[in-house]
């Protein structure tokens, strides 16, 4: 009898998957218990009515501190720092969270504390053989993660692949291109030979690859820069209603929703702001590109998300990137920056302004379209953005500088430092390197080969297709473990 430990916050729509999930999983004989971040999160998700633990609920009642609690925090921050927090402190800086006694009086060092507290609780309690959440996101899912390793519990991070209709599940997304390297290792020295059937599709989709969008760039409402369609409705009326419930008393503990009415206030504040700087920015944009001009590609990232503040931490700040890849910038070339889709408008005028006073910076609206920016670059380089993976579909080098899944490749180049990158450049201008033939095929073989045809879509509202969903999740984790 297997048994699971969900985690939950206040992720939108994440409760139309892990309900269905449970129920699946008591139907089928297994045991399941949720652990959130806040009480507000519990009645958010509606899964009051099974068995929880809610970290709030520990630090009123039952905080403590014991050597097992202490030995884990010291393991934990001596291997990796207090990084496991930066997530959730970056999302502060946009949406302020944080209360004001949390900052003065509690500070992060107690909250990572508390966290290692509430999950050896947990696990001292509990015998569980699963940990199920997205890829590990913030404080709550990454400390989870590794007290669980501890006590001998496999996390499973369901993540959307890039691959239409697929999804990943793996552990520590910062490692997760180690598993498809492997496999391409075995598919080039021949251990193993392709199925015919994979092979066909894959290249179907290589050769598609100028029309296909990833899932998760479908219908996002990040796209849309409406503040009246997004927040003048009556489901935003009644969440809005929900919030305010869970805004009096002590929210101090509440390090994911703060105090909810003003968090909202906050993202509506920032949505409205954004709405009236889209107008103001498209003055800021360059025309299109000169033909024939020699750049290198830049996208910027959505922030704050999980693709920057855990799998590009150390480089989050792209004004700064961006800043020394202008001055390391090859002569005659320059760096094309390309605003996100789901991002324009949300940094400063400022922000704009300073990148525009860059030299040999072209400053490209959301709207140009990318892959034929990527066919006329000279290389891509981005934190972890899905353009460097096409790019490299595309046969165009890329530089990173975050942990991503497609840096086994053999045109990606990893940048751990700024003094590096006027010397990646200058290479890739001076080698060409040609892909063996079909290495591509090899390459998204490798990755297909390691992800399952599972169509996660948390916006999906049918109870019968999420619970169909689950099934085939869990039949992939009990069978892969």
């Amino acid at each position: 009898m297997a048994r699971y430990l969900i985690i939950a916050n206040n992720a939108p729509e994440y409760f139309n998957l892990y309900r269905p999930m449970a129920d699946e999983i008591l139907a089928s004989g297994g045991d399941v218990t949720f652990a959130l971040d806040s009480d507000y999160s519990l009645d958010y998700n509606g899964v009051g009515t099974y068995k929880n633990y809610v970290f709030t609920d520990y630090v009123k009642r039952d905080q403590q501190s014991n050597e097992e609690i202490d030995f884990l925090c010291k393991k934990i921050q001596n291997e990796k720092g207090l990084w496991h927090l930066y997530p959730d402190f970056d999302r502060d800086c946009y949406y302020s969270i944080f209360s004001k006694k949390f900052k003065k009086e509690i500070k992060l060092e107690q909250l990572f504390s508390n966290l290692v507290g509430f999950f050896v609780s947990i696990f001292k309690k509990e015998n569980f053989d699963y940990i199920v959440y997205e890829n590990a996101s913030n404080a709550l899912a990454l400390i989870a993660r590794d007290v669980g390793k501890y006590y001998g519990v496999k996390y499973c991070g369901l993540a959307i692949s890039r691959l239409p209709g697929r999804i990943s599940i793996t552990d520590d997304p910062t490692l997760e291109s180690e598993i498809y390297r492997k496999i391409m290792s075995s598919l080039e020295g021949g251990e193993f030979k392709l199925d015919p059937k994979i092979s066909n599709d894959v290249t179907t989709y290589l050769n598609s690859i100028l029309n296909i969008q990833p899932d998760y760039m479908r219908n996002n409402p990040l796209n849309n820069v409406s503040v009246v369609n997004k927040y003048f409705n009556l489901t935003k009326i009644k969440i809005l209603l929900f919030k305010l419930k869970y805004s009096f008393g002590s929210t101090d503990w509440n390090f994911q929703v703060g105090n909810p009415f003003l968090v909202a206030y906050s993202s509506f504040s920032r949505n409205v702001f954004r709405s009236i700087k889209s107008n103001l920015i498209k003055k800021k944009y360059d025309k299109h590109p000169k033909s024939g001009e020699g750049y290198f590609l830049y996208p910027l990232h959505f922030h704050p998300e999980a693709s920057t503040s855990v799998l590009a931490k150390h480089f989050n700040n792209e004004y700064e990137l961006i800043r020394n890849i202008a001055f390391s910038l090859p002569h005659g070339f320059k760096l094309y920056v390309k605003d996100h889709i789901s991002a324009y408008g949300f940094p400063s005028l400022a922000f704009y302004n300073r990148l525009k006073l860059l030299p040999n910076i072209v400053l490209l609206s959301p709207f140009e379209d990318t892959k034929s920016l990527i066919k006329g670059s000279t290389a891509v380089l981005t934190l972890t953005s899905t353009v460097g993976y096409e790019a490299l579909i595309l046969e165009k080098p890329v530089i990173v500088f975050g942990n991503v899944f497609y840096d086994f490749h053999k045109l990606c180049y990893k940048c751990n430092s700024y003094d590096k990158i006027s010397g990646l450049l200058s290479f890739i201008i001076s080698s060409e390197q040609k892909l063996e033939e079909n290495y591509n095929v090899s390459f998204v073989s490798s990755y297909f080969l390691a992800t399952y045809e599972i169509k996660l879509d948390y916006k999906n509202c049918c109870y019968k297709e999420q619970r169909e969903n689950a099934s085939k999740i869990l039949e992939v984790i009990s069978e892969n473990n």
